[in-house]
């Protein structure tokens, strides 16, 4: 069961997969777990990474929660059986969208000329714009999800972010890049497979909002903290270290993976160390809009409980 998200999407966790899956492998086998839940879903990367093993486990029951509404909204109206419809409506925005690209453009990905390649894409830099718009002017819960695909595969870098005002502003990302009928409806379909093997709740609730179910492995992937101001702000909804330290006193004594970025803020919050299993994994950081930064090894900080 090879599931992919539909778009990239910040904070994804695609290094951790395996090391993920180790985890929960090791906690299914000795801990009783019947219901599997993830409070910050986010593109559900993770969530399909492990899916498999849930699935061989015999796992039924799922919550899936994020924050934003609009990306939980997405996955649900696939759920609930709109997938083939997603397509259609999907495939209208991107055939309006490249019949606005000059054909020549997609053989010029190595010339020098950036400014011949932003001239000529600008006529589809105006319509991504004008497809932002009708997003976050939209009230209905299946367009915002077409409209979601789209921008999220020709946005710069593959960040949600939104202003003070919960709007998206995520530019344009200047490389022309074509997603096919045929990619969009393998990943729909293998999600609609994957979905078929549980019992999914999805919420966007705050996770001070959320009960832990009765024998219960929660994932847990909040945002990183800054490392200088200890806050996190990609949308409306910032994520700082006080509410780092309320999450994580709210599970700690539960079954849980925990994820986050090396900082000992964090560590410190896990007392007795004796009795938590801390793993670190190098990662890419692909979140700067630096090439360069990115290139950069991070550690990302893996934490449950001993068992």
């Amino acid at each position: 069961m090879n599931v992919k998200p539909l778009f990239a999407y910040v904070g994804g966790k695609t290094f951790l997969k395996n090391k993920l899956v180790e985890k929960i492998e090791i906690i299914l086998n000795k801990s009783k777990i019947e219901v599997y839940e993830e409070w910050f879903a986010g593109g559900l990367g993770s969530f399909f990474a492990v899916c498999k093993t849930l699935k061989d486990h015999h796992i039924k029951t799922v919550f899936l929660n994020d924050i934003n509404e609009k990306l939980i909204s997405l996955y649900s109206n696939i759920y609930s059986g709109n997938g083939d419809k997603i397509i259609k409506e999907y495939m209208i925005l991107e055939n309006k969208f490249h019949s606005k690209i000059p054909l020549l453009t997609y053989n010029r990905h190595t010339t020098k000329d950036k400014e011949l390649l932003k001239f000529e894409l600008l006529e589809a830099r105006d319509y991504y714009k004008n497809v932002v718009d009708n997003f976050n002017k939209s009230e209905d819960s299946f367009e915002q999800s077409v409209y979601l695909i789209f921008i999220q595969n020709h946005c710069f870098n593959g960040i949600y972010r939104e202003n003070q005002k919960g709007e998206y502003n995520t530019p344009f990302n200047w490389e022309a890049r074509k997603v096919t009928e045929e990619l969009i409806s393998k990943k729909i379909s293998d999600i609609e497979n994957c979905f078929k093997n549980f019992n999914i709740t999805f919420t966007s609730l705050d996770f001070e909002e959320m009960k832990i179910n009765k024998n219960s492995l929660i994932y847990l992937d909040p945002p990183y903290l800054n490392e200088a101001s200890g806050e996190n702000k990609y949308n409306k909804n910032s994520f700082n270290l006080n509410k780092q330290i309320n999450l994580i006193n709210k599970i700690k004594d539960h079954d849980f993976i925990y994820s986050n970025h090396l900082d000992k803020r964090i560590i410190e919050e896990f007392k007795p160390e004796e009795n938590y299993s801390f793993d670190y994994i190098n990662r890419k950081n692909t979140i700067s809009s630096s090439a360069e930064s990115r290139k950069n090894d991070k550690v990302e900080l893996l934490i449950n409980k001993k068992y």
